[in-house]
This record gives structure tokens, sequence and C-alpha cells, in this order.
């Protein structure tokens, strides 16, 4: 492997007990990977207590150890923090508390596969791969650690919903030799992939007739957006994967109103254009063909804005 990733034994001693953290509104690399963490660093003697802001939606509960899952953060002794996921401090709702961990001399292991990440760990594993779960899973193999029935299910559910199935341009030949290796160990493809792909409710039908109701096109066919409300029940639907199936439109933007003054941007982009750079402008990043940023303001002026600087940067690289 031309970049080797540090031994991970140094960074754990048998007895530790470590706070894993994964950003805001996370999805399933976050979730998955923070799993896998959890299973692996078990086998080495170590605890590890995992945060998670809140669920978005997204349904956890078929991860093996989902049950260990923290909705606030967990009070207790640490030895480290690992942080997975997550390019900014700022993307964490306990930056502060985090800070305040970091300033008393605790470790902050910082592991993440975004571009823009900012090194801001003591110990910085940074790779540009598919996923977080293609990390770990290279690194863990790397190691000779060994990666139970679990993990494997944890990293695999990692690394699909973060390639779109196996069919973004961020999967390589490394991807599929890695979910060869997890495939060995023993994962139901099948039941996975039920799980997170054929378990829509009534209730997710009605988001996606919301969300398709409200779906407006670019005059020039520069991008497609559609805007949620903000009182949404609770659904697993990806807003945003599901507009971007439409054709000859190459960027996608989903608006998801939070609060009076807080709106949730979600960016696809089928071309060369840079949803990463874009949103950067906002506070927000991500990677090349997807990002997002959360918007201050009223939706009727924020969302306006943003559409007419997305308008106005896709014109120019025409």
């Amino acid at each position: 492997m031309s970049h080797p990733y540090p031994p991970i034994r140094d960074l754990l001693s048998q007895g530790d007990t470590v706070l894993i953290c994964v950003h805001q509104f996370p999805d399933l690399d976050a979730i998955g990977s923070a799993l896998a963490c959890y299973w692996t660093f078990s086998q080495l003697g170590v605890t590890a207590r995992i945060w998670v802001p809140d669920q978005d939606g997204v349904v956890f509960d078929f991860l093996p150890g989902a049950s260990e899952l923290s909705y606030s953060c967990p009070d207790g002794v640490f030895d480290s923090i690992w942080i997975l996921d997550c390019s900014s401090l700022s993307r964490l709702p306990a930056e502060q508390k985090v800070a305040r961990l970091v300033e008393e001399g605790l470790p902050l292991v910082n592991v993440d596969h975004h571009v823009d990440n900012q090194g801001f760990g003591s110990v910085n594993v940074l790779r540009p791969v598919s996923s977080v779960g293609e990390l770990l899973s290279a690194w863990f193999l790397q190691e000779g650690l060994e990666i139970n029935s679990k993990a494997a299910q944890c990293l695999y559910t990692a690394i699909n919903f973060d390639t779109g199935r196996f069919s973004y341009s961020n999967v390589t030949q490394q991807t599929h030799a890695i979910v060869a290796e997890l495939l060995n160990v023993g994962v139901d493809v099948a039941a996975i992939t039920q799980a997170m792909y054929e378990r829509f409710s009534l209730q997710d039908f009605e988001v996606m007739k919301m969300a398709l109701d409200k779906v407006t096109v670019h005059p020039g066919s520069l991008f497609a957006y559609t805007i949620m409300p903000k009182k949404l029940p609770p659904h697993q639907v990806k807003v945003i994967d599901l507009i971007r199936q439409l054709d000859q439109v190459v960027v996608f933007v989903v608006f998801q109103e939070l609060s009076a003054n807080k709106v949730k941007v979600s960016m696809r982009s089928k071309s060369i254009f840079d949803v990463q750079q874009f949103a950067a402008k906002f506070g927000g990043g991500g990677h090349v063909r997807a990002a997002g940023v959360v918007l201050t303001g009223e939706s009727d002026q924020v969302i306006p804005s943003f559409l007419a600087q997305l308008a106005s940067d896709m014109s120019g690289e025409r």
C-alpha cells in the first residue's frame, strides 16, 4: 500500500475507553464505520462509546450493535476521542465539549475520507477513498486485525451506502477488493440490501410524493431542486437520491427546513461541476459529486440567494 496507515495498537491500549463521534445528520457510512470500530476495538480489549447526535430519519436498527449507540454525548472518563467521517469540528454539535476534552490532553484521532478535511486531530488518518468504511477496512486488514462477521456487515453497509450501491465514480479496484475480503468473512448481501433500500412505509411514500411534487428544474436545465417543509414525519427516504435520477440535469439540490432560520442543503453532481467547492462558499463541504451545508437565515431569503449563486457559477462553466 502506497500510504501505510499508522499502527493502530500505538493509538489504543488494552483497558482503554474511547469516545467515538460522528457528524451531525449521520449517514450509514458514519454509523456503520463507528460500529465496526466498536466490534474491532473490543477484540483488543478496548471499550468504545459511540455518540450519535441525531438519526435524521436514517434507520440503523439492522446493524449489529445498534443498541450501543448513544443519542446524547456519553459522560465518563475517556482515553482518546475518535472522530469519523467529519471534515471539520464545526460539524459536531458538541464541538465545545470535544474541544474541552482535547484541551485536557486527550488524544484526538481524526479518521476521514473528505478531501476538504482540516486535519484537526492530534493524529490524522485521511485517505481520499470511497468511504470511511473502505478506509477502516484497509487499515484493519493492514494491521492484521480480525474483522468478525458483525464488523464486516457494518463495513460493507458503510461502503455500499457511500458508493451508491457501488455505482459512483469513487468506486475503484481497491473498493471491490476490500468488499471481497468482507464477503469472505460473512456478509448477507441480500439482507443488508433489503434493510437499506426495501423497507419503505406508506409514510415514506408520502414523503416521496411531497418531494416529487415540488421538484423544479432550472430553465436552462442546469440543476433541479426541491424544498422540503420543516415538519416532516420520520422517514427513510433519501430525497436527493430520488431526484438525481432525473435525466438531462447534472446538479441536484434538496433544501430541508430545520427551524425558523436553519436550512439543510444536500447537493449531488453528475458532471464535472464541483459541488464541494460550491458548498464551501457557504461554509459547507463534502466531495466533488456530493456535498452539503446548513444555511442560516429565513428560507425565503437564503434559498433564492443560494440558487442564484448556483445558476451564476454553473453558467460560467458552460
